[in-house]
């Protein structure tokens, strides 16, 4: 069930709600490769035309951006 569902694309809202409150929570590297690993499955799956692949490539560049403050580790 949850190959299938992978596959077909469904979960990427969780997927890419995982990979976002990863790295507000710090975890950078961990947020860059889940949506990393994202944007691969919706451009294999949906294609490059679909309209949620942009929206994953947006969310992988913005992950590799400068961190939020909430990422930012106090000194």
């Amino acid at each position: 069930m949850i190959k299938k569902l992978h596959e077909s694309g469904g979960g990427s809202t969780t997927r890419s709600s995982l990979a976002f409150w990863r790295g507000e929570t710090g975890d950078a590297a961990g947020a860059v490769t889940a949506f990393e690993k994202l944007l691969t499955d919706q451009l294999r799956v949906l294609g490059p035309d679909h309209p949620d692949s942009p929206a994953a490539d947006a969310s992988t560049e913005a992950a590799t951006a400068a961190p939020t403050p909430h990422s930012t580790a106090s000194p």
